[in-house]
């Protein structure tokens, strides 16, 4: 038996909830699809619509938005069999045996609570420039090999596609404090394995369906180095790539120099992150910035 959590803002889930339906189908499983919106535009509200006439289907509207965390813990509270699956709006299933191999992994590992299935990003550039930045970070850093993802299993935990016995999770929540894009998938895992809770990764990924454009995207990096340092200075996430570069240059004495020398380079930076060959390097160091920054404001 199989619930299936689908939170959605402003995407058309038509294609995602009626491949998801007919892959249970043929899988013979009882199942509930549940799509909980978190205050889309009427547009989109209009379009999802439909799906509440399909049977196993369910279909919510939120009077407003609550924000990722809430509408996830709604979708947990609803929830009613066994095992949930958490598939984001704008992902795209590229295996007909998606489900199947979900159900496989269930029953192959009765001791594991949370399975994660994966991400990728498709390997054709985008056309428009302006996306390449957001479609080389998923490519090179989101979509992991299995074997680097069960290796740090927290670490590259991603809550687009995964799943969970509902009985281990019930009362771990994502966190509503988290009002700043980021790191709320790595919060919510480290809450985990904190409680005994065991993660397995599987070869079960989703296709990320939309694609933000460089400066959106850049946005989104710099603010999430709030959230990443008000976790760090908490003690509620030890340690991350950033944190451990952070640490390793501040320990042999070139943070001061390497972060002066970022401040005078700001704009050369915005401009290669957003040329048509964006090198993850210069992310890399825009966000070490940020998040060195972060930290002198909390600590002042």
């Amino acid at each position: 038996m199989l619930s299936i959590l689908i939170p959605i803002y402003n995407h058309n889930v038509v294609k995602l909830v009626e491949e998801l339906k007919a892959q249970c189908l043929k899988s013979n499983i009882a199942f509930e699809i549940l799509c909980l919106d978190d205050g889309s535009t009427l547009k989109h509200k209009e379009k999802n619509r439909i799906i509440n006439g399909l049977l196993g289907v369910n279909y919510v509207e939120l009077s407003e938005n609550f924000g990722r965390a809430q509408v996830r813990n709604k979708l947990i509270k609803l929830a009613r069999y066994d095992f949930a699956l958490f598939i984001d709006a704008d992902s795209k299933i590229p295996s007909k045996k998606y489900i199947k191999n979900y159900l496989k992994a269930i029953n192959d590992h009765p001791d594991i609570d949370i399975i994660n299935g994966g991400r990728l990003y498709t390997k054709t550039k985008p056309k428009t420039a302006s996306k390449l930045l957001h479609w080389t970070y998923g490519l090179k850093r989101e979509s992991s090999t299995l074997d680097k993802r069960n290796k740090r299993p927290i670490e590259l935990f991603h809550s687009n596609n995964f799943g969970v016995r509902l009985k281990s999770v019930r009362h771990i929540s994502f966190d509503v404090d988290l009002k700043q894009y980021g790191y709320e998938d790595l919060l919510w895992a480290s809450k985990a394995a904190s409680a005994g809770l065991k993660i397995l990764h599987i070869d079960n990924p989703v296709v990320h369906g939309q694609l933000k454009k460089s400066q959106e995207f850049i946005d989104d990096c710099i603010s999430s180095m709030n959230n990443l340092s008000h976790l760090y200075l908490t003690n509620k996430i030890e340690t991350t790539r950033l944190i451990r570069a952070h640490q390793l240059l501040q320990r042999i004495g070139l943070l001061r120099p390497l972060l002066k020398l970022l401040k005078n380079q700001k704009d050369r930076i915005y401009k290669r992150l957003k040329s048509h060959n964006p090198k993850l390097i210069y992310l890399d160091l825009l966000k070490l910035h940020y998040f060195d920054k972060a930290l002198r404001h909390a600590t002042k």
